[in-house]
Parts: structure tokens; sequence; C-alpha cells
């Protein structure tokens, strides 16, 4: 998931797992930062290496992994 908006305009981007067809009746729970836990379809989550290779690409170079396929969601 990738947030930009910290004005709440635009919902961001969201990826999927490529066996997302098998993981779209679960949810897979994630805990933030205050605490807080937060339910998302496991269609969305990605391999962990994958997740950590578009983290570190994100964090070099300011800008999504493109290796990854983005939806924009704000026709959500």
């Amino acid at each position: 998931m990738h947030l930009p908006d910290v004005d709440g305009d635009h919902p961001g981007w969201t990826t999927r797992a490529t066996e997302a067809e098998d993981l779209e009746e679960t949810v897979s729970g994630f805990v933030l930062s205050n605490g807080q836990v937060d339910g998302f379809p496991s269609s969305w989550v990605v391999p962990l290496h994958e997740g950590v290779d578009a983290f570190l690409h994100f964090y070099r170079r300011g800008e999504r992994a493109p290796w990854l396929i983005w939806r924009d969601d704000s026709s959500l």
C-alpha cells in the first residue's frame, strides 16, 4: 500500500499477490505503530522478500516499485 497524500485527497495505491485468486476470502492483520490493528485482504499481501525489496526501492528512489502491479484506489 502506498499512501502519498497526507491530506487524504487521494486514497493511494495497492498491489496484489501473484496468487491472489487463492487468497480472496482471507484477511491479514497488521499492527500499526500506534497499536491499532487493521485487516486487509490477504490478496493484497505480497511475499515478504518482494515487500522488503519494494520498501528498499522506495527508500532509495522515492518511487513505487515498478515490478509490482499497482492499482489506483481512487476509483473504489
